[in-house]
């Protein structure tokens, strides 16, 4: 793993630099002398102002009073016990100096054994899956894990990173300090610009970047070192407040909001044919125009203009409103618009963008699980769905975050089940619609079974209504126990964790492998990985049983997010250990017998 970056200075600056290191400063021998002369005073200080803070940090050693004559004062009780142990004891008196020697009898008493605590590992509690942090922007590492284990496969680990964030992204400190104050004093002193500091290339940041970037504002967020170079009053201190006034600041730019124009859904043929009477004598209703020319001769610029301006907003306006607003004769405007809009091409365009269709195909939620479906981003076009939506060409519904019309063909538009009665729950079982297709019912879509107002009993993820769960040591390390007792069917809680891509997650199967502990499962056919190792909840520690699981996980789409639910596939007693089965790909074709 080698570096990309420059290396970092070494503090033993030698006299003969190499040239990489004299090339920026080549042409300007002030600034090379001020820079190599600073360097090495602020290293023959900081050497000896380390050992000076390191030598306070030490505790002064005192030595012990020297003890006087003893007295010959011996307990005289001896346990016969043959387990008993003896040892002598001495007692200092502070007042009288006196130390005296007694003999103490120890009989062992035998305690029961305390068995260890399970092992675990530390995870960070959440109520919601999140999506992970990729490995870095590099692909670099912080460290190599499990270090000190020589069974830790760390060469096969390593192969996903470039290198180690430490080797690119350190920032000196001290280094950082030495330009400050060779900056300070080619500023003051020699009367450089910040410009020609900047110019000569020697330093990793620019003097002033922006009011809270660059050099200066870098090094006024640090506590100042007693480096004896740069006493507080000795040069001027160079100011660290900085603004950097954008030129839109200076002056004021106003414009509209964009509009999105609509397309011409009407034809011209369809306007003449619409069953509206005739405006007046000029009405296009009562003209042929067969043999007509169909131009507008007589128009200047201004007519075309006042014509456009309205048509482009509302293409489908009637040539009768048309002769209204623009003051010309009706047939004059349907002529126009016989020259603007072409009626082939919105028949053709209608074809093709008519949301109010339903698609010609079967939603992949029809026949596969939601687990296998790759979600696409909510769309947010302009206009009905169409054949151009993300959703129609995934052949999935809209979700209640497209940005679509409520009315749209594409949503979906929930179940049909409804109350019996004013106590009574709905969508238990599978002849709801929503749990036929693994969802959970959406509060805006099934109106009939009152999902909105608790009356369903398929909200449960959506409410946070889970079965009370506690967590205690069990035959495989620690085990999720039902507080209460959880009936057939009842939801028991979410799997939460970090969802990662499973292109960036080798070097995780490979952590998991070594620990023998695997919190993941695969989402969207392999795709993506929800992994509860470091981020969870108390579903993350149920164990696995292969003929006797109480438990089931099933992924379900609830408003529009795949969720891992898991539920009671029989009557679960209070007290009794929560298991499910992991399958044999969890186990490589291998799963344990219980």
């Amino acid at each position: 793993m080698d570096s990309d970056t420059e290396s970092t200075f070494s503090p033993d600056i030698p006299d003969d630099l190499d040239d990489d290191f004299i090339s920026p400063l080549h042409h300007d021998e002030t600034a090379y002398h001020v820079y190599k002369d600073l360097w090495n005073n602020f290293y023959d200080w900081e050497r000896d102002h380390s050992k000076a803070k390191l030598k306070d940090l030490s505790k002064p050693s005192s030595r012990a009073k020297d003890l006087r004559t003893s007295s010959a004062v011996t307990s005289e009780y001896f346990p016969t016990h043959e387990d008993v142990e003896y040892f002598e004891v001495e007692d200092y008196d502070l007042k009288t100096g006196l130390v005296t020697r007694y003999t103490v009898a120890a009989e062992p008493f035998l305690l029961e054994r305390w068995d260890p605590y399970a092992r675990y590992n530390s995870c960070t509690s959440a109520s919601k899956s999140v999506p992970a942090n990729p490995v870095n922007g590099h692909l670099r590492l912080s460290f190599i894990p499990y270090a000190d284990d020589e069974n830790f496969d760390y060469e096969n680990y390593l192969e996903d990173f470039e290198d180690f964030k430490w080797q690119n992204d350190f920032i000196d400190p001290d280094l950082e300090v030495i330009q400050l104050e060779t900056a300070r004093r080619l500023h003051y002193t020699h009367n450089f610009t910040f410009s020609d500091i900047d110019n000569l290339g020697i330093f990793k940041f620019p003097m002033r970047e922006t009011s809270n970037s660059g050099l200066i504002w870098y090094n006024a967020q640090r506590d100042p070192l007693p480096w004896p170079a740069m006493p507080p009053g000795a040069i001027r201190q160079l100011q660290s407040g900085f603004i950097k006034l954008p030129a839109h600041i200076l002056r004021s730019t106003w414009s509209a909001n964009p509009v999105i124009l609509p397309k011409a859904t009407q034809t011209s043929q369809e306007m003449k044919e619409d069953g509206n009477d005739p405006c007046s004598n000029d009405c296009y209703k009562l003209k042929n125009f067969d043999n007509m020319i169909l131009a507008n001769e007589d128009w200047d610029e201004n007519d075309y203009e006042c014509f456009n301006s309205v048509i482009q907003l509302a293409p489908d306006t009637l040539p009768c409103d048309l002769a209204v607003i623009c003051k010309k004769p009706c047939y004059e405007m349907f002529i126009q618009r016989l020259n603007v809009f072409q009626d082939e091409e919105i028949i053709m365009e209608k074809s093709q963008d008519d949301g109010n269709k339903k698609p010609e195909f079967e939603f992949l939620e029809e026949n596969e699980k939601p687990m296998n479906i790759e979600l696409v981003q909510p769309c947010y076009h302009a206009g009905p769905c169409n054949r151009l939506c993300p959703c129609y060409k995934a052949k999935q519904r809209c979700q209640r975050s497209c940005r679509c019309s409520k009315k749209c063909k594409l949503r979906y538009t929930g179940c049909k089940c409804h109350k019996k009665g004013k106590k009574s729950t709905t969508c238990g079982d599978y002849s709801c619609r929503c749990r036929k297709l693994l969802r959970e019912c959406d509060p805006e879509a099934c109106r009939k079974c009152d999902a909105r107002h608790g009356r369903c009993s398929n909200t449960d993820v959506q409410r946070g209504k889970f079965s009370n769960v506690y967590i205690k040591g069990s035959e495989h390390g620690l085990g999720a126990f039902a507080a209460k007792d959880i009936k057939q069917g009842e939801c028991v809680g979410e799997y939460i964790g970090e969802l990662h891509l499973s292109l960036l997650y080798d070097h995780m199967a490979i952590l998991q492998k070594h620990i023998h502990s695997n919190y993941a499962f695969d989402l969207v056919g392999g795709i993506t990985v929800l992994d509860s190792a470091y981020l969870g909840n108390e579903t993350r520690y149920l164990n696995h049983s292969s003929n006797h699981s109480n438990c089931s996980a099933e992924v379900m789409l609830i408003n529009g997010e795949q969720r891992i639910v898991l539920t009671a596939i029989r009557n679960i007693k209070a007290d009794e250990e929560l298991t499910l089965n992991y399958g044999s790909a969890y186990w490589e074709g291998k799963p344990p017998e219980d």
